[in-house]
Formats: structure tokens, sequence, C-alpha cells
């Protein structure tokens, strides 16, 4: 091999010099932009340099520089590991720290919340969708909720879709089933409170299984009618005691409706009994 040039030596050893300060994020992914915003993080869609694949880039808003934030940011993290046996759950690649801010690389899918978009316009999904929609989510609690997690934040944002079915993503406010005080730990920082039942703004925590399946079935309530559903007052207290308007739904939807929203935990299906239901109908 020829001699590298005195001026070929330095400008390799300018950019060796400079490999361990680029970020990781722009070293490694080309930004397409924020693509969704959270209450502590955002997310970006990138392509890799290296596959030229698409993902979707979470990175945490506020630096976390106390043990106790790394550890609750990590939580996701190790959580999303765990479950990457699921093809129904959001597939995690990686994740690293950089700059006192927490990136995790996901799998990039399309919110199922921008479908109500074509909702508002009467182009609601239909019966088979919202069927298959229900099993998917239903598949990925099951496997969940066997491990003793439980979501706790399960809405149309947080259900993604791809050419092969529905997911599930966006494990930040998970709580342990059966936790005890970490379960009420969660209460600090509660999820959407249009998707809660009430015995989880009442600080009953026994069930969070349960609590999943009623925010599935608000999350197919919403769908199904194509409207947003109340975030308080009377329609909303109505909702959490089983006063449910029919509306144009059918009699299959709005079946499974009633069940995984009833107000007593005990009298909603388990996700694996609404997972064998839907599957008889898709």
């Amino acid at each position: 091999l020829a001699e590298t040039s005195a001026h070929g030596r330095r400008a390799n050893c300018t950019i060796a010099a400079q490999l361990p300060t680029l970020s990781s994020f722009r070293a490694d992914f080309v930004d397409l932009g924020c693509i969704a915003r959270g209450g502590f993080s955002k997310v970006h869609k990138v392509i890799g340099r290296l596959d030229g694949c698409h993902y979707a880039l979470k990175r945490t808003d506020k630096k976390l520089q106390t043990e106790r934030e790394r550890t609750e940011a990590l939580r996701e993290v190790q959580v999303m590991a765990s479950l990457t046996g699921c093809q129904e759950i959001v597939r995690y690649h990686s994740a690293w720290w950089e700059n006192d801010h927490l990136y995790i690389q996901m799998e990039l899918g399309s919110t199922v919340a921008s479908k109500m978009v074509d909702a508002a316009s009467g182009q609601r999904m239909d019966d088979a969708t919202l069927f298959r929609l229900v099993r998917d989510v239903s598949a990925a609690l099951t496997y969940a909720h066997a491990r003793g997690i439980a979501h706790m934040d399960i809405k149309p944002d947080n259900i993604f879709t791809f050419k092969d079915g529905f997911k599930l993503g966006d494990w930040g406010r998970v709580a342990q089933i059966g936790g005890g005080d970490a379960a009420r730990d969660w209460a600090v920082d509660e999820g959407d409170a249009r998707y809660l039942p009430s015995e989880l703004l009442n600080d009953d925590f026994t069930a969070l299984d349960r609590a999943d399946v009623f925010s599935l079935g608000a999350t197919l309530y919403e769908l199904a009618l194509g409207t947003a559903l109340p975030s308080h007052g009377a329609e909303y207290q109505a909702l959490r005691q089983g006063q449910i308007p029919r509306a144009h739904l059918s009699d299959a939807v709005y079946a499974l409706v009633v069940d995984a929203m009833a107000p007593k935990p005990g009298l909603r299906p388990s996700a694996a009994q609404i997972f064998a239901r839907c599957s008889a109908s898709c």
C-alpha cells in the first residue's frame, strides 16, 4: 500500500480525535424530524446510516442526573427487552445514554390515533379491523400480564399499525401487578384520564391487569365512535358506572365494550379471554 501523506495522516488523526465526542444520534442516524411528543419525551423518525432502515427513536426531554431518575427511565427499556418474544409488542432494538438523556431505538409504525382524523370525516374503522386491533393488543397484554407487567397507558396514541397488524408500544408507565407500594408510585404520574377505570382514580391498584382491560375497552369504544372520549364531567362519570350509549355500534362491538368497561374489575374479562373472543370474530 502507498504511504499515507502527512496531510492525510493529520486529517485521519483529527477525525479520530473527534469520534469520542460525536453524538451517537447524529453519527448513526439521519433525523427526519419529530413525529410525537409526550409528557416526558419526544419521538423522532430516523434512518439508520448503516442499514438504511427506518426507526422510531425516543429521547427523554429533561436531563436525567439522579440515580432515581435514571432507574425509573430505564424501567421502560428493561420491560421492552423482556417482552421481545411477543410479535404484537413494538420491537425494541437498543438504548443508550447521551448527555444525560436516554435514547431508545424501536421499530417504526403509524399510531392508531391518526385514524381518528379519518373517523372525523366519516371514515371509521370497520368491525373486522376493530376486532383485529383488539385481538392483537389483547395478545400483547396476555403476554405481559403473564409476566406480572401491566401497561397502564393503553390508548390510540400507544397502539401502532404495521403491515402485519397492530402492536402495543410506549411502555413508559408500566407497573408490576400486585406490586403494592411500587404500583402506588404510578399514581403520582397517572396516565390519560379518558381511558382510566374508576378504581385507579380512587387509588385501588389491586387489579392492574383488569385496569388494562378497561383501557382497551375505552380505546375500542373511542375508535368505534370515531370521536374523542370525555376527560371529565357527567358523561365521563357515566361511562365508569357502566352507562355506555349504544350509538351506531354493532351488537358484537358494543357487547365487547360493555364487558371490558364493566365498573368492577372482577366483572371484566381477562386479556386472554378477550383474545379468544376476538380471534373467533376475525
